[in-house]
């Protein structure tokens, strides 16, 4: 990999012992803070009582620190690699809740073992599915997430019920005094601050919410100090119940596998472009490894008696922001969360956070989510069908959240799909994009007369790449090479002749293959110097033929049938 200049501490990098604790201290902070809402939510769902509430937040650490660690390590098919800590998920967050109104937690550790076991098996044939899950759509359900947690830190810094319902406005005032005084030392910190304070914004931030609630009286003290006087070490204990499965909530929770996976690879790509100055395309072994140990973590979430997880976008976004991604700050932070675990009084602390202050650390995450997302889409030509299937999906998610009583009163077997704005989002997107696969044809093919307009190749071709969704830099490539053929092609090819031009698609490559009659293409090794070039035609043709080289992966020439025949191959 070819380190970045804006990056303090790279992928392979060691910090001093101090930066790599504190930054796995604010990474476990922030992991924490913002996944620990989730548990709760859905405990509160479940009737859960005070002592059940504190054991299952032990165990989430738990699961938290041994995800994120396998995370970071490559052992043998597991792990990515890459500074990618876990959290728990807003896509498991609706189903999971519906699951502990009907069935108590015993429902929803079964259905979260269920969902562990999808992700596994999709990351097993993910490289087979890159066509109905392109990135586009993976781009689209980071987003979706961003949106997601960045509405509900919005819901929890006002204080607004689970039904939409307005607080007080002494609540609201309040809650919004609170969250935006952690939001503005985050951003603050971030943006203006030449300190190594900067590195450590989100773990001020909340410092910070926690001093400001006080005052306003909007800290627990009590609660955050019920562990004084008991024992300051405890043994985490797995949930002592029997999981249970309901047949019903399978295609919830089987969506929110697919989009737990497709933020894994948006989240993993990520962290390889951010590594890499030199990154062209998804290294998909590490991203298979990362998939699946997400999805053994999820498993092991509902082993141990807690909620789904997934990468944390809002870590990496963070890792981004303070130019921090060494491999050994993951390891830190998975050692602080599995140490959390065993310390009830810290729990305590932590169960007692403000939830405007969440609101505060969701929000700042959720920005940098977001935008990881439109990044990923963007990197996609776009062409009617997906800018329909994108747009047209985020339109029907967040109508979920603008209209909720339309979506109520649909028949109680779409509910674990229409309860969600992001299930229904990215189910929508998936089923679009089958829909508008139909016509879309891998290989097209074209014809020119030898000495004809071979240029009027390129709006076709252009248009073809937006259809196919391919990326941007590697169909620049694609017309780039076609553009030097222009040159090429009417000089070699035997004029009342045509030019035979096949081109093929898949996710992990572009193919063009030209066949003519004529003289053989003789392929450059070497550019051709500035003083050749204005001496002769014949060495500007000889630096299009040196480009061809430079443009595509591989180039083949060969005869067949009579004719020759140009092989061009380009990596996607």
């Amino acid at each position: 990999m070819a380190r970045p200049s804006n990056l303090l501490y790279g992928l392979n990098d060691f910090p001093p012992l101090g930066v790599t604790l504190l930054s796995g201290l604010q990474q476990a902070a922030m992991v924490a803070g913002v996944g620990a809402v989730f548990p709760l939510l859905v405990l509160a769902a479940a009737g859960a009582d005070p002592s059940q509430v504190r054991d299952t937040l032990a165990v989430s650490m738990l699961a938290l620190g041994i995800t994120t660690a396998l995370q970071g390590a490559r052992l043998g098919p597991v792990g990515s690699g890459f500074l990618a800590p876990a959290v728990f998920t807003a896509a498991y967050l609706p189903s999971s809740i519906q699951a502990a109104k009907m069935g108590g937690l015993p429902l929803v550790l079964g259905m979260t073992i269920f969902a562990g076991l999808c992700e596994i098996l999709l990351s097993r044939v993910l490289h087979r599915l890159r066509p109905y899950l392109p990135a586009e759509i993976a781009g689209f359900a980071v987003a979706m997430i961003g949106i997601v947690l960045g509405l509900l830190g919005f819901r929890l810094i006002f204080g607004v019920d689970a039904q939409g319902e307005p607080p007080s406005s002494s609540v609201a005032l309040r809650g919004l005094l609170l969250g935006g005084a952690s939001f503005a030392v985050m951003i603050g910190l971030n943006i203006w601050s030449k300190s190594k304070l900067k590195l450590f914004c989100v773990l001020v931030g909340m410092a910070t919410g926690y001093l400001v609630a006080w005052p306003l009286g909007m800290l627990d003290v009590a609660r955050m100090t019920a562990g004084i006087g008991h024992t300051p070490f405890n043994i985490p204990t797995p949930a002592d119940m029997w999981p249970r499965f309901d047949f019903g909530l399978a295609l919830a929770f089987g969506i929110g596998a697919i989009a737990c996976t497709l933020r894994a690879v948006g989240d993993l790509t990520t962290c390889q472009k951010i590594n890499d100055t030199e990154w062209q395309r998804p290294d998909m072994a590490s991203i298979r490894g990362g998939v699946l140990a997400d999805g053994i973590g999820t498993t092991l979430c509902g082993v141990l008696g807690t909620v789904g997880l997934n990468t944390f976008s809002g870590s990496i976004g963070l890792s981004v922001a303070t130019g921090i991604t060494a491999r050994v700050v993951g390891f830190a932070t998975g050692g602080v969360l599995m140490a959390l675990a065993f310390v009830p009084q810290a729990l305590d602390v932590l169960g007692a956070m403000p939830r405007p202050v969440m609101g505060a650390a969701l929000v700042f995450s959720g920005t940098f989510i977001v935008m990881n997302g439109l990044q990923v889409i963007l990197s996609r030509l776009m062409d009617s069908r997906k800018i329909v299937v994108i747009g047209l999906s985020l339109i029907i998610g967040l109508s979920r959240d603008m209209y909720p009583h339309l979506f109520d009163e649909a028949p109680a077997a779409l509910q674990p799909v229409l309860g969600s704005s992001m299930v229904l989002a990215i189910a929508s997107a998936l089923l679009l994009n089958l829909l508008f696969r139909i016509g879309i044809h891998k290989r097209v093919q074209y014809a020119f007369p030898a000495h004809g307009a071979l240029r009027d190749l390129h709006d076709p071709l252009e248009r073809q790449g937006a259809e196919w969704g391919a990326r941007r830099d590697v169909w620049d490539k694609v017309m780039h090479a076609f553009a030097e053929l222009t040159e090429l092609l009417p000089r070699l090819a035997e004029s009342q002749t045509r030019i035979a031009i096949d081109v093929a698609f898949d996710e992990y490559g572009v193919d063009a293959e030209i066949r003519y009659k004529g003289q053989p293409l003789a392929l450059a090794d070497a550019a051709p110097s500035h003083e050749e070039m204005l001496e002769s035609d014949e060495a500007l043709h000889r630096l299009s033929s040196f480009m061809l080289t430079q443009l595509a992966s591989r180039v083949r020439t060969g005869t067949q049938n009579g004719e020759h025949v140009l092989k061009l191959h380009f990596d996607h």
